[in-house]
Order: C-alpha cells, then sequence, then structure tokens
C-alpha cells in the first residue's frame, strides 16, 4: 500500500466509502490506483514525506540564543 492525495473532486466509493476531499491523502494498493496516477486524479505523497523528515529539525540542532540580560530593555512603551 501507499499513500496517495487526492486531486480532484472524485465521485462513487473506494473500498465501501465515499472519496476524501480534495487535498486529503487516502492509503491505496496498487491495483486501486492504476490508471489514476497517470490521469492526475491522485498523486503519490511517498517522496513528500522523505522530504517532509529531511526538512524537520532535530531537537539538538534547533537554533540556540543566548538569554537577553537583565538590563535589557525588550520592549518599548507606548
Amino acid at each position: 500500500m501507499a499513500s496517495y492525495r487526492v486531486c480532484y473532486n472524485l465521485t462513487g466509493y473506494i473500498n465501501g466509502q465515499e472519496w476524501p476531499p480534495v487535498g486529503e491523502v487516502i492509503d491505496l494498493g496498487d491495483a486501486d490506483v492504476s490508471g489514476m496516477v497517470e490521469a492526475g486524479h491522485l498523486e503519490p505523497v511517498k517522496a513528500e514525506k522523505k522530504a517532509a523528515k529531511k526538512a524537520a529539525k532535530k531537537p539538538d540542532e534547533a537554533e540556540k540564543r543566548p538569554a537577553a540580560k537583565a538590563s535589557t530593555e525588550t520592549r518599548k512603551g507606548s
């Protein structure tokens, strides 16, 4: 099974349920999507997931800033 994003408002049923709305992700087998990817009705999201994992920062890679000194004004009054 693989994950696919719905690109068009599809009518009817898939696996006994109505198709999800445009933009939603659904897990389907290869037999279920034959021709639908080529037609542009669905797009695979496997590569998207990998890219999102690479883009996410690990906690130790997070940006670290020094704390403000007590004498430093952080907001100006009106």
